[in-house]
């Protein structure tokens, strides 16, 4: 229940601010944990789109959208986009918990 009206603030918020990478970035990562549960592809690929848009409209790019990102890279399995971004964004973000963690995975 809660996922859901996490849900319906955040396409209300897309409709009104709809380049805010922030919310793009949010309504991703619920999108993809609603996925998670229901195994639903729409909501996979709908995930997918959002955080492209986020990508493309940040001014800065925040870790956590690489993190958001790469888990949704890691399950449609394109893991050399992964790793391409893992090293890109290890040279801006050399101390980042969240790269260090997928460093590790790409190790393992």
């Amino acid at each position: 229940k809660y996922k859901n009206f996490t849900l319906i603030v955040l396409k209300e918020g897309v409709k009104k601010i709809p380049n805010d990478p922030y919310i793009l970035n949010m309504l991703s990562f619920v999108l993809f944990e609603n996925y998670k549960i229901t195994n639903d592809e729409k909501l996979l690929n709908d995930a997918k789109t959002y955080i492209l848009k986020c990508l493309e409209h940040a001014k800065d790019v925040e870790i956590e959208f690489i993190d958001t990102y790469l888990l949704i890279l890691e399950e449609t399995k394109e893991y050399d986009k992964i790793k391409e971004l893992v090293n890109e964004y290890y040279l801006i973000y050399p101390d980042s918990d969240i790269i260090k963690f997928w460093l590790k995975k790409l190790v393992n």
